[in-house]
């Protein structure tokens, strides 16, 4: 975990750390609702949506409805993740739309759809009004996905670096920086697995193993070892320090400052890096602190207009 700041005061990431689940369905045989195993925001299955063979089982009848608040407010970075397959060529399918509907038509969005309309998948936000399609829509897009072919995706919108990211099979597909499109905007009004906010689309048809919602964006190893780990497990989210105190690019820090952070899941003891040159601290050459048992570490009094490097190494407990 490397990070900089300067005394009016910066921090940047030079290895982002990796955040949380915040919502993990795994549709299990034996539940009669989408069970979110982290936080508890169950979701309802609709119409002829069903859990079988721990999959939920969409057939073009049903779908999940999730609380409408699952994307909360303070979100600044989202990564929302799945396994699936579809069982049909159906244009305009979603695999999650998230936000709001006028009249029919879906807008202030947040969508996956495995099969436009022009023959390619795509993930897009719309926060301009209704419907999205003519208030404009910022989109990524990856080929068509194909019937009966297990896919994985991963859809992330990167506050930090005012993007949007589509990434299949561990792949990044597509990326598009954003003009007027923010994650705040998306309504809270209705979160879908399965189903569109514009009520003439299909519904869903086909299986998702897993769906999975994070608190942050996860970056190109984090989403390649995740699609590699699969859906009926967890990649080691927590061997990482995560939750730095100054947060990335925070301005205005105190001189006096203690560095801290959360430590990983078995972290041991935590190695600390610290300095003003970002090859010496990236490369693992300021060592300031080796094998300390606490969170925390004392730079010193700190230097005005200074741009300042850190890094946490976590020696894990074998």
């Amino acid at each position: 975990m490397c990070k900089d700041f300067v005394i009016f005061l910066l921090l940047i990431l030079c290895v982002t750390a990796q955040g949380e689940i915040i919502n993990r369905y795994s549709f299990n045989d034996g539940d009669t609702v989408a069970v979110d195993s982290i936080n508890g925001r169950d979701g309802t299955l609709t119409g002829t949506a069903a859990i079988s063979g721990n999959q939920l089982v969409l057939d073009g009848g049903g779908a999940v409805e999730l609380p409408a608040d699952i994307l909360a407010t303070d979100l600044e970075s989202v990564t929302i993740e799945a396994w699936f397959e579809i069982s049909a060529d159906v244009s305009w399918q979603a695999l999650f739309d998230f936000g709001g509907t006028e009249g029919g038509a879906g807008g202030n969005c947040l969508c996956f759809t495995p099969t436009s309309g022009d023959n390619t998948a795509r993930f897009y936000i719309s926060t301009n009004g209704y419907p999205s399609w003519q208030t404009g829509e910022e989109r990524t897009n990856a080929d068509e996905v194909a019937v009966d072919d297990p896919t994985h995706v991963a859809c992330i919108y990167d506050g930090q670096l005012n993007e949007i990211r589509l990434y299949v099979n561990g792949v990044l597909e597509d990326t598009t920086t954003l003009t007027t499109m923010e994650l705040s905007n998306v309504a809270r009004m209705f979160a879908y697995i399965g189903d569109s906010l514009y009520t003439a689309d299909p519904y869903f048809e086909g299986t998702i193993d897993e769906f999975r919602i994070y608190d942050t964006a996860l970056i190109d190893d984090e989403v390649l070892a995740s699609f590699n780990a699969g859906p009926d497990a967890i990649m080691d989210v927590q061997t990482k320090a995560v939750k730095p105190n100054p947060e990335n690019e925070e301005q205005d820090v105190r001189r006096d400052i203690i560095l801290n952070w959360r430590p990983g899941e078995y972290p041991g003891t935590h190695n600390v890096y610290f300095g003003t040159d970002f090859d010496d601290v990236n490369d693992g050459m300021a060592l300031m602190s080796e094998g300390q048992d606490v969170n925390t570490y004392d730079p010193g009094l700190l230097e005005f207009g200074t741009t300042y490097y850190w890094r946490i190494d976590e020696v894990n407990d074998s």
